[in-house]
Parts: C-alpha cells; structure tokens; sequence
C-alpha cells in the first residue's frame, strides 16, 4: 500500500469512528435541548419536540449502519444526510419562530461547529457540509419572507459566515496536521517493519552460525544472546536479560573476562582473546568488540566466540608431526635441539648443571647391508623402546641422525648418573636376551655434563659428548678385535 492510499484509509477509519460518536451524541443534544424549546416558545414544544425526536432516530439509526457499513462512500453519504436533516429540522424550527429574526440560528451555528471542529474529514466534505448548512439557512428565508429587520437578518448571517469560515480554516490546518501525523505513522511503520524485517534477518543469521554470540552492557549484564550460545551454558528464551556474566561462570573465568571487557570499553579498541574453557575442555577465540553510541561512546560490548578446537588440534598435530621423527616417535633433530636449548638457558638461569648422552646404533650399516634397509629401520625402531624404558616421560630423547640420538635425563644430579646408565644397559641385555634376532643390539653412549659455571654451546656440548661416545665405540672395536 502506497503513502497516499494508508493516509486515505485512516483517515476513513478515523471519520467512521468519529461519525459513530458524534451520532449519537448529536442525538442526546437534540433531546436535551428541548427544554429551550419549553422556556423560549412554549406554544411549538410539541411540534419542536417532534421534530427533534425525528432528528435524534435518523442519527441513532446512523449510527447503527455506519458501524456495520464497509465502503467510505456509504457513511460519507449518511454523515451528509445526518447534517441536511438535522439542518432542515433546526430551519424548520427557524421558521416557527421569528422567521430571519430567530435566535434558534444559534442552533445552525452549533451544528456547524460541531460538524466542522470535532469530525475529521477531508477538507473538501467539510466546506460542501458548511455551504450545506448556510444554503437550508439561507434560501428558505429569502424564498417565503420579506426581510423587515434587515440589522438582526445581517448580524445572524454574519456571525454564521464569519464562524463557520473560522472553523473551515482551523479545520484546514487541523487537516494537514491530522495528514502530516498519519503520513509520519505511516513511515515510522514502515522503518518498524523494515527492522523487524532486518532484525529477523540478524537473528537468523546469528541463531545459524556455529559461533557463540552475545551483547553486554556496562556492568556486565547479558543483553543478548545467540540461539548456539543459549545451548552451550544452558540457558532457554530470554532468561539470560540482566543476568551477569559472572552468575553463569566461575570467579576465575569471570575476572579474566571483565578484564579484557574493561579495557574495550576504556580504549574503545577491539581484542582478540584465545582460551580454553574449563567448562569442556574446548578452544575459543573470543572477538571483543566496541558498541558505540552517536557520540562515539562505547556503551557496549559485543562478543563472538569462534570454536577453535579443531584448529589447536590440526596446530598441535602439525607442531608434533614437526618435532617428532616419524620413524622411531621420538623428537627429531628440530625437536631435541628446541628443547634442549630451553633447558640450557634454564640451567644458567637456576645454576643448575644437567647431562647429555649422545648415543650412536653400532653396525647399523652392516646390518642394512646384510638383512636390508626394513630390518634396518626395525633396529631404529627398537634402540628407540630401549630409550623409552631406560628413562623417564619428562627426559627428552630424541633421534638427531641416521643411528644417532640424544639423551637428556633432566634433573639428574652427579649421584644417580651412574645408576641410570646402568639401568639402561640393564634394559638393552634384556632386549637381546629375549629377542629372536640374529644379532644382538649394540650401543655406544658418550654423557657429558653441562657446568652453569663454565657455560658453552649446545653445539660444543654435543661435540664433546660425540667424542665420548667415539672413544666408547673405539673401545668396542678394541676388545672385539
């Protein structure tokens, strides 16, 4: 529906409401007036009183059909007829009683002020409904009487012109007023439905993502609240409205929150905040952004908390997969020499010393030359349990080249070095012992020990424990030959 066609129609239902009310008031008007009729000329009560009650049932009867009547033209055309009888019953009265010298011209007076000042209409009705008025004043009189009291007829006609000019003017203005309120209605309605339309578009979108999504204020408190994040802390409908955050989250998760809250509503800036939450052990990475009012001030703060667990898991894999020599599922060169350098600067850092063996396979080229390069790699596979048994979860071990490897048993003192190489060979006669091979396990081990006191470089640590170990494989060949 156009502008013009909302404005027509309200205007119609506004005059048909109006029409109703001022039927049936009319109606008591003219029967309580009668009582003037009984002061002022005693000898046409009656027939006054008559043609009142006439006047009084063709409004009430009005009154009737226009509420069950549909079409504007219908009760357009009873509002008019009302106004010519009632008119023609009040010219009627004019007539009996003093002619053009009448007072009762009072009465067209009060059915034009209140035809034309309390039924809102179109303009155009109102000046055909006065014109009405003054023409079945008028004419009867000039037609039937000879004017004596030229002074009383002119003052009568005056006043009727000059008022219902005045009321046709205020009814003018009244008009584009009611027009201009009903134009501004229909516009707020149509700005009402586009953001319930825009609205319903932003709740769909955000009830269909998988992100949590939700609006708080200054002190905290929920304002809203996405259809996935209701699921997620168990909450239904709109019990979640000027609840706090920290009603529905520990006192450690709700500090931190309202702590990077705080400082987006302080900068006005937006944050990007990764965590895990305690609730499920899932990853989030949490958007904090600024919601300002007309003057740049941020009134709130919106949140979108996007599930990243995945995605740690993927990073995790491909940190592992990048760290961690595929063949044994020990740490590669990359991964040991990380780790290892993290130890050394937490060992100047505490003055705390720590050892490093360096491990080499013996005959493992002999051994792909004779069983081939499978066998080869189930040797590795093997030296790398052996590790694995010989030494704790929290000692890095690691596999550095072909059929080396290093060793760091952190925390181990000068006392139980000793004891923990021999537990390792310990466990390497024990793999031969129970292994169906046609050879057994053999590997040479160089320890050096890291001095806080005389530091040097993970490189000259490691060369120095290669050299132990040389000279350990060295004697091997010694004693085997």
């Amino acid at each position: 529906m156009n502008k013009i066609d909302y404005i027509n129609r309200q205007l119609d239902k506004l005059f048909k409401a109006w029409l109703k009310k001022a039927s049936i008031w009319g109606a008591v008007l003219f029967i309580c007036f009668s009582f003037l009729d009984y002061v002022s000329t005693p000898e046409n009560f009656k027939i006054f009183l008559v043609y009142r009650i006439c006047i009084s049932a063709i409004l009430l009867a009005i009154s009737f059909f226009v509420e069950r009547a549909s079409n504007p033209k219908t009760y357009k055309s009873l509002a008019l007829f009302a106004i010519i009888a009632s008119a023609a019953a009040i010219e009627l009265m004019i007539l009996r009683f003093g002619g053009h010298t009448s007072p009762y011209y009072a009465g067209m007076l009060l059915l034009g002020v209140c035809v034309l000042g309390f039924i809102p209409i179109t303009f155009v009705f109102h000046v055909v409904s006065a014109v009405s008025i003054y023409l079945i004043y008028m004419l009867p009189i000039i037609l039937t009487e000879r004017i004596s009291d030229f002074s009383t007829f002119f003052m009568a006609n005056f006043f009727i012109i000059s008022i219902f000019c005045s009321a046709l003017l205020m009814r003018y203005l009244s008009a584009r007023g009611i027009v201009t309120e009903i134009g501004l209605k229909y516009d707020l309605e149509l700005t009402v439905k586009a953001l319930q339309e825009s609205e319903g578009k932003f709740r769909s979108l955000v009830d269909s993502t998988e992100d949590s999504i939700y609006l708080i204020n200054r002190n905290y408190q929920y304002l809203f609240i996405n259809r996935q994040h209701l699921s997620r802390i168990g909450i239904s409908g709109n019990d979640y409205i000027g609840r706090g955050y920290g009603e529905l989250h520990s006192p450690i998760d709700t500090k931190a929150f309202t702590a990077i809250a705080s400082e987006v509503f302080e900068t006005g800036k937006s944050i990007h905040n990764e965590y895990m939450s305690k609730r499920d052990g899932k990853y989030f990475l949490q958007t904090f952004s600024p919601v300002n009012n007309e003057n740049g001030q941020t009134i709130a703060v919106t949140i979108i908390s996007k599930n990243i667990t995945e995605r740690k898991k993927m990073e995790e894999q491909l940190r592992s997969l990048s760290l961690t020599d595929e063949l044994t599922g020990l740490y590669n060169r990359r991964g040991v020499f990380t780790l290892a350098e993290h130890v050394l600067r937490q060992a100047n850092r505490n003055k705390e010393g720590f050892f490093l063996l360096y491990a080499d396979l013996d005959n493992l080229k002999k051994i792909n030359d004779t069983f081939g390069h499978q066998e080869g790699d189930t040797v590795l596979i093997d030296t790398a349990s052996v590790f694995r048994k010989s030494y704790r979860d929290s000692d890095i071990i690691g596999r550095i080249g072909g059929d080396e490897f290093v060793i760091m048993p952190v925390g181990t003192s000068h006392d139980n070095i000793k004891t923990i190489i021999e537990r390792f060979q310990k466990v390497l006669r024990d793999h031969n012992a129970g292994s169906s091979m046609e050879y057994d396990l053999s590997i040479s081990i160089g320890v050096v020990y890291y001095d806080p006191l005389s530091p040097c470089s993970l490189y000259e640590l490691l060369f120095h424990a290669d050299k132990q170990m040389y000279d350990q494989k060295k004697q091997k060949q010694d004693i085997s030959s």
